[in-house]
């Protein structure tokens, strides 16, 4: 079993000890028969999560998932691909422009990071100089999140 290192550890702890995050775990543990709230609040707070995953990447794409250990991961293009009509969806529905910049940066980011043979890459995005393996169905999903960035942008 290998050993984490300390600075991880130290990483954890803190990112651990946000009252946030205690709050979280508290209320998943100790309350978890609450009674559900409405559907719009639900959908409110997913999409916040989501956008959380987008800051955590630098508004470019969207973190992959969120370890307690290593904090939020690199950005996922398969994801981020199929999150921006999600986002186009929420605008709609929210009235709330913010989404409609947000997916407009994920398409942009998408480009940026497409392969050279035009494939997109699977797993998570580590820059253009890590080893990166062509994925039909992730290059698929982009190209679902392209054609709607280019029905709302005309770009």
């Amino acid at each position: 079993m290998s050993k984490l290192p300390l600075k991880r550890i130290v990483g954890a702890g803190l990112r651990n000890a946000n009252p946030t995050f205690l709050n979280l775990w508290t209320r998943d543990i100790f309350d978890a028969r609450r009674s559900p709230k409405s559907t719009p609040i639900h959908l409110q707070e997913t999409l916040n999560w989501l956008k959380n995953a987008h800051d955590a990447s630098g508004k470019r794409g969207v973190a992959g998932g969120f370890s307690v250990i290593d904090g939020w991961l690199a950005p996922y293009p398969e994801t981020t691909g199929y999150i921006i009509p999600t986002f186009y969806d929420y605008a709609d529905f929210s009235g709330e422009n913010e989404w409609r910049e947000r997916a407009a940066a994920m398409a942009d980011w998408e480009i940026e990071v497409q392969m050279p043979n035009g494939a997109v890459q699977a797993g998570l995005y580590k820059g253009k100089d890590a080893k990166q393996v062509e994925a039909v169905f992730n290059t698929g999903q982009v190209i679902l999140g392209w054609c709607r960035a280019f029905i709302e942008t005309k770009r």
